[in-house]
């Protein structure tokens, strides 16, 4: 379990919730959030514990596994999930961004100037067998 606190893009922090699920051991996960409802006169915000889901899918066990989150040094959630078998062998994976929230600078790159050039090659001249084609743009 975890508390990430608010940052200047959210008004409010979350808990998060990581526990392994009965004797399949498949890793689940919760996080709060708040329900709201919207009466004739009033909305009535309501904190609440769920959304519950997969930690990354299915398939992932483990028979233990913790959260954490340090103001000031994190920016992520982070997660420690750990293994064991009957042969003794035991195994720590650390998954940095436990949240699934990637810090990405987003870019607008233009396809559509590449795929409208090889589009417009391969419709004129499919396979290089006209001999005067259309000229593509680019």
């Amino acid at each position: 379990m975890a508390w990430v606190p608010p940052d200047p893009t959210s008004a409010v922090g979350r808990l998060h919730i990581a526990y392994s699920s009965g004797s399949s051991a498949v890793v689940r996960t919760m996080m709060s959030y708040v329900d709201v409802e919207r009466l004739p006169n009033r909305v009535v915000k309501t904190p609440r514990v769920g959304i519950a889901t997969y930690f990354d899918n299915v398939w992932r066990t483990a028979n233990g596994v913790d959260l954490f989150f340090e103001e000031g040094v994190d920016s992520n959630l982070r997660a420690v999930l750990a293994f064991a078998n009957e042969k003794q062998l035991t195994q720590l994976w650390f998954h940095p961004k436990a949240d699934g929230i990637n810090d990405t600078t987003y870019t607008n790159h233009n396809d559509w100037a590449v795929l409208g050039r090889n589009l417009c090659g391969e419709l004129v001249n499919p396979g290089g067998l006209v001999d005067n084609p259309v000229r593509c743009g680019g």
